[in-house]
């Protein structure tokens, strides 16, 4: 029996046709990829709710707070109610497990730095700044379900080397960041959010930066504007 041999051109159609094939998948493998990401992310935030709940059953309806010289202050707090063991306030393990995006990164930040999420701080508690309360109870929120408790921090710089910047929630009205947005966008366009109903979902950057009522802030406040 004569041996079929391809020649040089049907080798060169089959390596053109995996080509095609291969350029029509990958698009699809990445949004693939992101979505499970994504759906980690909610996972972690849904978990780091949890943990909210207990705190605040814990200390007679207070929520936990950040501090300008521990920005994983609130992380310390919450990790008594997970199965983390961390050895002092700054140990790397309170930048792993439920406190990391899987889709943050930025090239030589410190596990401590690199979570990706952000306490809302600027309005549910921050030790020792004057621009914020220190101290805020669960009860006094008004519209829990529109009121940030914790999100995806802001992405700009995602070469930079780590900093405490990254595990901040900056507000849309926040300034100074060279020409990007203070609010993440690394979910398909927008961030993962857990509300202080403790229910989680996804918000695009730009309703984030638009904010509701008129106030870019909206949804950041304990206390709400009506606007217009």
């Amino acid at each position: 029996m004569k041996k079929m041999k391809f020649t040089l051109i049907e080798l060169l159609v089959v390596i053109a046709i995996i080509a095609i094939l291969a350029a029509m998948l990958l698009p699809s493998l990445k949004a693939a990829k992101d979505m499970a990401k994504r759906s980690s992310c909610q996972s972690n935030l849904k978990q780091i709710g949890t943990c909210t709940v207990s705190y605040i059953d814990d200390y007679a309806n207070w929520l936990p707070q950040n501090r300008p010289d521990n920005n994983a202050y609130w992380r310390w707090l919450l990790s008594a109610y997970t199965n983390m063991k961390p050895t002092s306030q700054t140990d790397t393990i309170l930048g792993k497990g439920i406190f990391k995006c899987q889709a943050w990164f930025v090239q030589g930040v410190n596990t401590l730095d690199s979570c990706g999420y952000g306490w809302n701080q600027s309005h549910l508690g921050y030790i020792g700044n004057a621009y914020a309360p220190h101290y805020v109870k669960y009860n006094q929120v008004q519209r829990i379900s529109e009121t940030i408790c914790t999100a995806d921090s802001t992405d700009w710089m995602t070469t930079a080397p780590g900093t405490w910047d990254y595990t901040k929630l900056y507000t849309p009205n926040s300034t100074n960041f060279s020409g990007n947005l203070p609010v993440g966008n690394r979910h398909g366009g927008g961030l993962n959010v857990l509300w202080l109903d403790f229910h989680v979902d996804w918000m695009p950057q730009r309703t984030m930066m638009q904010g509701k009522n008129g106030d870019k802030d909206y949804y950041y406040r304990t206390t709400k504007l009506t606007g217009t």
